[in-house]
Order: C-alpha cells, then sequence, then structure tokens
C-alpha cells in the first residue's frame, strides 16, 4: 500500500503515518521546549536583577558612614568585598556631586552583557535610622551624600540558558526518538491488518477463496477482519454452487449431444440392419434355388461326369453363402438379452466367419485358443458381437503393418466362479492417455469417416448387462490386452 508523495517517489502508508506522528510528537515537544525555557529564562532574569537590588541596597547602606567622612579606604574595601560577589562585575561610589571616589571593574567581562544598577545614598535621619533610596528619591530628614552604582553581568544567566537549551534539545531530541518509535509500532499495528485485507482481495481477484485474514481483537480492525472473512466464506460458497451448476450443464449437455449422436447412431444401426436383413431375405431365395439345381444337375448327371466337381464346388459355396446369411439374418434381429449356457468357441467361430474374409484378405492370422467345451452365461450373438468388435479393432490396429499380424484368443485364470478371455494383437500400441478414454462413446483415434467410437462402448455395455465386465490392461511384457470377463455357466 503506497501512496505518492512526489513524483517518481513513493511512500508507503506506514511511513506516511509514522513520519506525521513522529513529526507531530516532535513539534509539539519543540513547542514545550522553547515555551519552558522562556519561561525559565524570564525567571532567571527576575532573580538576577532581584539579587543585584538586593546587593546594591546593602552596599548603599554600608556606603553611608563612608561616604558621610569622606574615607575613601573604607569605601575602596567594602567595593573590593562587593566586586567578590558572583555576577558583580563594577562597582562605582560617587560624591554627592558625583565625583568618581571608587571605581572597580572585572579585568576581563568578555562579550557578556551587563546591566547597571544605581543608587543614592542619604545621611541617617533625626532618630538615627540609615537608609538608601533609589536616585530621584526625596526625604525631608534625609541628606544625600553621594551615589553607588552596581555592573551585573549577565554570563551566568547565558550559561544556564546555554544549558536549559541543551537539556531541552536533549530531552526533545529522546522524545522525538521515542515517538518515532511508538508511531512506526502504531502505524504496523495499523497497516499490518490493511495490508492483509489488500491481500486478502488480491486472492479473492485470483479466485483462491480459502485465503482467511487473521482476526486479531475487538477493534474496528477486527470487526473488520471478521466481515471480510464472512464475505470470502460466502463468495466461495456462492462460486462453488455457480461452478457446481456449470458442471452439471456441461455434463447434462454433453449427455443430451451423446444421447443424442446414439439415437442418430442407433437409427443408422437400425436401417443398416433392416437393410442387411433384407438382403438376407432376398439371397436367401436365390441360394436355395442354386442348391436345388446343383443337386439336382449332380444327381442326374452322376458323379463321374466330368463337370460333378464343379457342381460339388458350386453347392459347397452356396451352402456357404446360406450360413452367412443365416448369421446375417440372426445378428441383425432385434434381440433380448436373456442369459443361458453359450459356448464361448461356438461365439468367438461365428464372429470370425463374420469377419473372416477381410482378416484373411490383410494377411492377418487368428490364433484362437480356447477350449471347445469352456461354457458361461451370455446371450447368444451379444457375446458374438462383442467378439466382432474386438476383433475388428484389432484388424484396424494391424493393417498400417505391410507384412500383416496376428490375433491371439486365450483363456486365463480368473476368480473362482468366472472365467476370462483375453484378445491381443501386434499392432500398433495404445497409448495411456487414450487408454483411460477407450470406453467413453464416440471417442475414437481412427480419421474421420473409417470409425464411429462405439464399437467398445457399445462391448462394455453388453459385457456390463451380461453380468460380466471388458477391461483394458497390460500384458506382462507389457502389451495390450483386452479381456473379457464372464460367469462359468
Amino acid at each position: 500500500m503506497k501512496a505518492r508523495f512526489i513524483p517518481g517517489f513513493t511512500l508507503s502508508l506506514t511511513a506516511k503515518l509514522a513520519l506525521t506522528l513522529s513529526f507531530t510528537i516532535f513539534a509539539t515537544a519543540a513547542l514545550l521546549g522553547l515555551e519552558m525555557m522562556r519561561g525559565r529564562r524570564a525567571v532567571l532574569d527576575r532573580a538576577l536583577k532581584e539579587q543585584g537590588h538586593t546587593l546594591l541596597r546593602g552596599f548603599a547602606s554600608s556606603c553611608e558612614f563612608g561616604l558621610t567622612f569622606g574615607n575613601r579606604e573604607l569605601l575602596h574595601s567594602l567595593a573590593g568585598d562587593l566586586l567578590k560577589e558572583p555576577d558583580v562585575v563594577r562597582v562605582a561610589v560617587r560624591d554627592a556631586k558625583g565625583k568618581i571616589l571608587v571605581a572597580l571593574e572585572e579585568a576581563d567581562l568578555g562579550t557578556a552583557y551587563v546591566f547597571e544598577l544605581s543608587a543614592e545614598v542619604r545621611a541617617a535621619g533625626a532618630e538615627g535610622e540609615e537608609w538608601a533610596l533609589p536616585k530621584g528619591a526625596t526625604g525631608a530628614e534625609s541628606e544625600l551624600v553621594g551615589s553607588v552604582t552596581l555592573g551585573i553581568s549577565t554570563a551566568s544567566l547565558h550559561a544556564r540558558i546555554s544549558e536549559l537549551r541543551q537539556t531541552i534539545l536533549q530531552i526533545t531530541t529522546i522524545i522525538a526518538v521515542a515517538g518515532l518509535m511508538v508511531s512506526l509500532l502504531l502505524a504496523r499495528l495499523l497497516t499490518v491488518p490493511l495490508r492483509r485485507l489488500v491481500q486478502g482481495t488480491e486472492n479473492i481477484a485470483a479466485g483462491r477463496f480459502d485465503f482467511k485474514v487473521e482476526e486479531t481483537g475487538a477493534d474496528d480492525l477486527g470487526m473488520l477482519a471478521r466481515s471480510f472473512n464472512h464475505m470470502t466464506g460466502a463468495l466461495k460458497q456462492s462460486t462453488e454452487t455457480r461452478d457446481l451448476r456449470e458442471q452439471q450443464l456441461r455434463e447434462a449437455y454433453q449427455q443430451l449431444k451423446q444421447a443424442q449422436d446414439q439415437i442418430v447412431q442407433a437409427d443408422k444401426l437400425a436401417v443398416l440392419g433392416e437393410l442387411g436383413a433384407g438382403i438376407a431375405h432376398e439371397l436367401n431365395q436365390p441360394l436355395t434355388g442354386i442348391l436345388q439345381f446343383a443337386a439336382l444337375a449332380r444327381s442326374s448327371l452322376g458323379e463321374e461326369h466330368p463337370v460333378a466337381r464343379d457342381l460339388r464346388l458350386i453347392e459347397e459355396q452356396a451352402q456357404r453363402m446360406a450360413v452367412l446369411v443365416r448369421k446375417i439374418t440372426a445378428f441383425s434381429r432385434t434381440q433380448k438379452i436373456e442369459l443361458r449356457r453359450v459356448r464361448v468357441r461356438a461365439e468367438l467361430e461365428d464372429a470370425l466367419e463374420l469377419i473372416g474374409h477381410q482378416l484373411r484378405a490383410q494377411r492377418i492370422k487368428v490364433h484362437p485358443d480356447v477350449a471347445a467345451d469352456l461354457e458361461v452365461l451370455a446371450a447368444p450373438h451379444f457375446l458374438q458381437q462383442v467378439f466382432l468388435n474386438l476383433l475388428s479393432n484389432a484388424r484396424d490396429a494391424i493393417v498400417p503393418r505391410e507384412q500383416g499380424g496376428e490375433i491371439r484368443v486365450f483363456e486365463r485364470s480368473a476368480a473362482a466362479g468366472r472365467c476370462a478371455v483375453v484378445v491381443t494383437d501386434n499392432g500398433q500400441d495404445i497409448a495411456d492417455e487414450t487408454a483411460r478414454r477407450l470406453f467413453e462413446p464416440f471417442f475414437t483415434t481412427k480419421e474421420a469417416g473409417k470409425g464411429t467410437g462405439l464399437g467398445l462402448s457399445v462391448s462394455y455395455g453388453i459385457m456390463r448387462d451380461l453380468g460380466g465386465s471388458l477391461s483394458f490392461q497390460r500384458g506382462a511384457a507389457g502389451e495390450k490386452e483386452f479381456v473379457i470377463e464372464l460367469r462359468r455357466a
């Protein structure tokens, strides 16, 4: 927290408060010191003058006899004794005509100011009393016999005033230093909480609502800190509520978008299923005719006829096409999931029947290592669809390899009452960040138009509905593995 003091220079609030308080304390102490010194000087000056008048009256009274009888030695002795008094630097005695009878003075007067006091000396009155009156006074029963003059030096007064000035200066300095320390302490007590509040506002501006200002004392700053913390808590709660609602809206929007995409894709798949079923139905009748005519021709011509071998080959291929047509029809038919005993090997082979031609065209070898009698609780055709999706993904991972590749399907030990079937290939690996999103709907790493991103997500849902699971794991050597786990029948 800084404020402009002069252009190009900044002064912190702590420094401003400390300087202001220090200057106030110093100025107050200086004014009090000056006033004290002025009063003390007036007292000392008055005391010095009173002392001078006292000495003057006593000296005038002592000189009456000497002036009356013209005894200069007595006057000189009295003047010498008086000159020894502090601050007396000059003594003069005059007769009634003003002639100087005695005049004594200090040898070194220096630069000190000397003020003079004078008094007239009169003879004793009728009743034998002695008095000394100031110059110009009159008395009916007194006779003027002379006058005396004293010179009083102000050197001691100046020395005392100088000592007083030094003392006041020292006291003022001590007060100023103490005031500066107290001002710094008071300024710190004020600015530290304010600095914490500024830090709190910066944290709030940065979105860090967990910051709390220390609440110290029950004064105004403590109340301000508590109010600030209360405001921060309210802002945090409001922000968290807003963020939660925004997250919910984003998730709802994403779910709605996925649902819309799934509906569109489901419609496409339904259309393709209906189209496939229609094509299979249309092909079934010609295939039936081909099979019947080939069998009739081979029967009529006999096995020894030269074309009998060709007719047998036509019959075998037509029979194979008929089997494929039946499987396509069954695969495209909408079915409900009804768990029953299913042979894993049979479902795998049915899937290979559908995709086998593509695998052979890409020089991809499949090594099925699943026992023929392995039975699980599943639904026919649904497990086949899972195998078909996994084999298709394995094919797409191997296709970039010009020399072909291999797909392995084998059993693995699992928990009691369950069995695991692993599908792995030697195609492109899957990155860890991609592996975390494999089963998300519409997530695909394939080029546009080459994948829908639904194969693995649909397979994941099917396995869940079958009471099993589909997961991605790493093998002992780090190879990728898709693991199907189901309950044994």
